[in-house]
């Protein structure tokens, strides 16, 4: 009976895969004022060439696409639709795998104060992929007198990959947090403080940080910039506030994804990848830095493993980031799933070939095997106490 399970859950599964995946793209709808127009909305999508079917022309390589977006008030009442299309020519083959390079298209909007919700859809127009990303949008009506402050924008290291959605553009361990202030009424020149202050999903404090600023004429540009390697993959609230007794702030979401990238300023993690997939005298040669040379070594590791150099994308580090994201959605108890017996087989070989289940065994523990029959091995693991974290008691774990 469990193998008939198992082979329904897998026809199921397999059936799930043969569907196209969703296009990902990137969705930030944000509020603004110009001192001489009023407020206005603006949309930006933006979408990495590597999600994209680009075709081989004469010229290089072109990919097209199409958007259409709709906002409605908080209740569901329609304000303004609109369609547009967009392409992309690039003239290298390894420009089509770009991760780092992003198609923008920006909509512009007059709206009236109030609560709105953004819906874009996309779709790939050779492959007829799309997919649907929906945004809140809060219009505040401009005040009479005093300060506000705009919606707030995170923008990352490199130019091309700011101000995209609520992920923090670019894992390169540093952050500028910026806004417009508007000044309503006295615009005379005066110096206010600024406060950024970014906390986790409890409320707690991360990271703290205060500076000055020069407020000039009815708009002036608030920017701070942050160091975030402190900050672990999670979902962050970000607030600027200018001003003193009665400040202005605005907020935000931000989600610090996880990345292979930044695991070295967590050493115990990074000592814990190394020891699944590297070298007996990588590890060690790792062990023994110092802390202000593991950076260097980290980076000259990857690079020095990419399976395609000629390409923008490290194949390598791709693969493995996806493995631990696996293995932290399915694994996880009491830990971080990659952590577990499973996850590290999981982040070392992959998928296995073949998993065979016995949750409800009468005279066993629950216990599953897995079987890599292309490696010629297999893992058995065995949930001891019942509450979801199998251990591994049988698999041979050396290099391959």
């Amino acid at each position: 009976m469990n193998r008939l399970i198992i082979l329904a859950a897998l026809t199921h599964a397999g059936w799930a895969w043969s569907q196209p995946a969703s296009l990902p793209f990137q969705v930030e709808a944000a509020s603004y004022w110009e001192p001489e127009e009023g407020p206005y909305a603006k949309i930006r999508i933006s979408l990495a060439y590597d999600e994209l079917l680009f075709v081989k022309g004469e010229d290089g390589f072109t990919a097209t696409y199409t958007a259409s977006y709709r906002i409605a008030t908080d209740k569901g009442e329609r304000v303004h639709t609109g369609n547009l299309s967009g392409a992309v020519q690039v003239f290298s083959f390894a420009e089509t795998n770009a991760r780092n390079m992003l198609a923008h298209e920006e909509i512009r909007l007059r709206l009236p104060p109030g609560s709105y919700v953004v819906s874009v859809t996309m779709e790939d127009r050779e492959n007829k992929r799309s997919g649907t990303r929906q945004q809140t949008l809060v219009m505040e009506p401009p005040k009479s007198s005093g300060l506000q402050l705009s919606s707030l924008m995170l923008l990352g290291c490199m130019e091309d990959r700011q101000a995209l959605s609520d992920t923090l553009p670019d894992p390169c361990g540093a952050l500028t947090v910026a806004a417009e202030l508007y000044a309503f009424g006295d615009t005379s020149e005066t110096v206010l403080p600024v406060r950024v202050e970014v906390s986790d999903a409890r409320g707690k404090s991360r990271i703290e940080q205060s500076d000055s600023i020069l407020v000039s004429g009815a708009l002036t540009m608030v920017e701070m910039f942050l160091g975030v390697t402190r900050l672990e993959a999670g979902s962050y609230q970000v607030q600027m506030s200018v001003g003193t007794h009665d400040p202005t702030t605005t907020a935000r979401h931000m989600v610090v994804p996880w990345s292979i990238w930044t695991m070295v300023n967590r050493y115990d993690d990074a000592h814990r990848l190394l020891s699944y997939i590297a070298e007996k005298d990588e590890v060690r040669r790792f062990k023994k830095l110092a802390p202000q040379d593991r950076t260097e070594f980290w980076h000259a590791y990857w690079v020095e493993h990419d399976p395609v150099p000629s390409t923008p994308r490290n194949e390598l580090v791709e693969m493995y980031e996806a493995r631990i994201m696996y293995a932290n959605d399915n694994f996880s108890a009491f830990e971080e799933g990659w952590k577990t017996d499973m996850g590290m087989v999981h982040v070392r070989f992959g998928p296995p070939d073949d998993i065979e289940r016995h949750p409800f065994d009468r005279n066993n523990k629950p216990y599953e095997i897995w079987s890599y029959h292309s490696l010629k091995r297999e893992f058995v693991f065995v949930d001891r106490t019942g509450f979801g974290r199998y251990d591994m008691v049988q698999g041979d774990l050396s290099r391959w």
